[in-house]
């Protein structure tokens, strides 16, 4: 097939130069690392717990605290995460996101088996628990927010306290979207989330904000929590996969350009050159 290159213009095609790994952005770090860049820098992030360089060094009764969250570095999607309360007595732990009572024995083959499956020894780590602002909602509900630069322009709001996880979209200023410009994927059965705008709503856009400004990035997809205590940041994703993959939702394609074009306006603000995008000739 013959080939040729142009400008990218879609937030489909700028996220091709990531996935094929011809934009290589310097502000991709990992999750335990981003927990020392927010520090460092004055945002706010839950703190780091315990670290286990594998599956098999993984000691759950010497954690500090009676609610935690075990991780994994460099996975996504929730693989290998627990959430977790110590059954105090008992050396056993309830598991909130499966709603069972599980032993340290068990978390470990469990991640055992997740290095097979991978072929490769995985970094798990503990950090605090984030509780949500409403106290209803067990797991916090996690906030998406497509920033480009130093503007949000679309966030996902997802909610597991459901099975499967349940979700709703916003536009950068935290309207919800009813309009067509985002749609749930056909194999998304589950019903949507009822939308909520976050009491620290404008804390959030500006956490958002000023940390893809800070890390020089044209676009990273920031993922916050609304606390009693205010926005909290949890991770950054340079590639979300639900509009990549569209199992999930997708974008129309006139948000697909809209989305595009502020992707291009940041390269324009950082005084960076757009990588051209080979596609199909046609």
């Amino acid at each position: 097939m013959k080939m040729t290159q142009r400008v990218p213009l879609t937030w489909s095609d700028f996220s091709a130069l990531r996935w094929s790994g011809i934009e290589k952005p310097a502000s991709r770090i990992g999750k335990l690392k981003l927990q020392q860049y927010a520090e460092k820098h004055g945002f706010a992030c839950p703190k780091v717990l315990g670290r286990f360089d594998s599956a098999s060094k993984i000691k759950l009764d010497s954690v500090n605290a009676d609610a935690f969250v075990l991780k994994t570095e460099g996975l996504w999607s929730s693989e290998g995460v627990y959430v977790l309360h110590k059954i105090m007595g008992l050396h056993l732990f309830y598991d909130v996101k499966s709603q069972r009572v599980v032993s340290e024995d068990q978390i470990i083959q469990a991640a055992l088996e997740l290095e097979a499956k991978r072929n490769k020894k995985i970094t798990f780590f503990i950090e605090q628990r984030v509780i949500d602002e409403e106290a209803k909602n067990i797991i916090p509900l996690d906030y998406k927010l497509f920033t480009f630069y130093d503007r949000v322009e679309f966030i996902l709001q997802v909610d597991r306290n459901y099975t499967p996880a349940r979700f709703c979209f916003f536009d950068g200023q935290f309207n919800v979207i009813k309009d067509d410009r985002v749609q749930a994927s056909s194999h998304a059965s589950q019903p949507a989330a009822k939308p909520r705008v976050p009491e620290c709503a404008d804390q959030m856009l500006r956490l958002a904000s000023d940390l893809t400004k800070k890390l020089k990035a044209t676009f990273i997809s920031v993922d916050c929590y609304a606390t009693p205590d205010g926005a909290v940041l949890g991770e950054l994703t340079h590639t979300p996969g639900g509009p990549w993959f569209q199992r999930m939702y997708y974008f129309s394609d006139s948000f697909e350009l809209e989305l595009g074009r502020y992707w291009r306006l940041a390269y324009q603000k950082l005084q960076q050159d757009i990588p051209l995008l080979t596609v199909p000739h046609e």
